[in-house]
């Protein structure tokens, strides 16, 4: 059910952050909020058609007394897509930070919190404008190839979230991608010790 998501993280994920994003105006039913519950249930369930969230939203609102959607997924389609960076960052941020106040002092190494650096690569869609700002690997023939990005991530090695990420082309090194990365990772130091140790192979010396 997706308001047995939304109870379960409500402390994690509170209704304050989404109140921000939230544009005065047109009432929508499909409000971030409601859109983001429904998107993570879809995640967190073993139905994850559009059709089986839009389902879940229509007991939600019918449970809240407020309007019920048609069973159409089209509006619910857009409404993922209105869903702002901005916020989905935030609610990573929040919930990193709540990890990490779940750390004990057996989870830093000597007083430091322990991050792992890895990189990994992805194809886009074949589109000019991909090429232009991801364009394919220089050892490939114009025309026979991706457009490709890499994706450089640090990652807690004490519960194993994506923390933070740096996303380049391909002759953007890791090292480079690394250091985008440090100067934000004192800005949480929640308890004692908050340095950080930052653990990569080679690519990254």
């Amino acid at each position: 059910h997706t308001r047995e998501h939304a109870d379960l993280f409500g402390e994690i994920i509170p209704d304050s952050l989404f109140s921000p994003f939230q544009a005065a105006g047109r009432k929508r039913i499909f409000t971030f909020a409601l859109t983001f519950w429904a998107s993570l249930s879809q995640v967190l369930s073993g139905q994850r058609s559009q059709a089986a969230a839009v389902a879940k939203i229509q007991v939600w609102q019918k449970d809240a007394g407020t309007a019920i959607p048609s069973s159409s997924t089209a509006a619910f389609c857009k409404a993922r897509h209105r869903l702002p960076l901005e916020l989905l960052e935030s609610i990573h941020s929040a919930t990193n930070q709540a990890l990490w106040q779940l750390a004990g002092e057996d989870d830093y190494y000597h007083g430091l919190r322990v991050h792992l650096m890895d990189q990994t690569s992805a194809l886009l869609p074949d589109t000019e404008a991909n090429q232009d700002t991801w364009p394919q690997s220089t050892s490939q023939k114009a025309g026979l190839g991706y457009p490709s990005v890499k994706i450089c991530a640090a990652i807690s090695w004490t519960s194993g979230a994506w923390e933070q990420a740096v996303i380049h082309n391909q002759n953007y090194g890791e090292a480079r991608a690394t250091l985008e990365m440090l100067p934000s990772a004192d800005q949480d130091g929640t308890k004692p010790g908050s340095g950080h140790l930052y653990i990569g192979d080679r690519a990254h010396s």
